[in-house]
């Protein structure tokens, strides 16, 4: 045990020595609590820039609903979506197979068209809907 003289200052009525006792196990204790200290500030500073990080990935792409790979869509202003689907239309009224149409489904959200297969057919994985229709009205299937 070591023992340090050191001598505080105050005011001119308070001067006084004071004698301090610095042990190995106290140096222990304060640099533990400093590692301590240092490494909450880490993980507070990590969680931080996480959120940060989250918040700009949120802000930067348009999250939105996900449609499925293998479907195809008539939408309500007449565009089809895949633009290469195997679909066609020349007046936004009937839409007509150009090939035949394998695992996809086609989602219609557009009233008052006829879809024409053309002779063609639309084969799926027995798991949708093969067209789905929807709230829609007056939507006619030619051939």
């Amino acid at each position: 045990m070591r023992t340090q003289h050191a001598r505080f200052r105050g005011n001119r009525r308070a001067r006084s020595e004071r004698t301090v006792r610095l042990t190995g196990q106290n140096l222990r204790e304060s640099d533990a609590s400093y590692t301590m200290g240092e490494s909450m500030k880490d993980i507070v500073s990590a969680f931080l820039m996480a959120l940060i990080l989250v918040g700009t990935l949120i802000m930067t792409f348009d999250i939105g609903p996900v449609e499925a790979s293998g479907t195809i869509y008539i939408r309500a202003d007449g565009s089809i979506d895949p633009s290469t689907a195997n679909i066609t239309t020349i007046d936004d009224f009937t839409y007509a197979f150009t090939d035949n149409i394998v695992n996809d489904e086609i989602v219609v959200q557009r009233d008052n068209i006829v879809i024409d297969g053309a002779g063609h057919t639309l084969q799926g994985t027995g798991s949708g809907a093969g067209i789905w229709l929807s709230g829609r009205s007056n939507v006619t299937r030619a051939r």
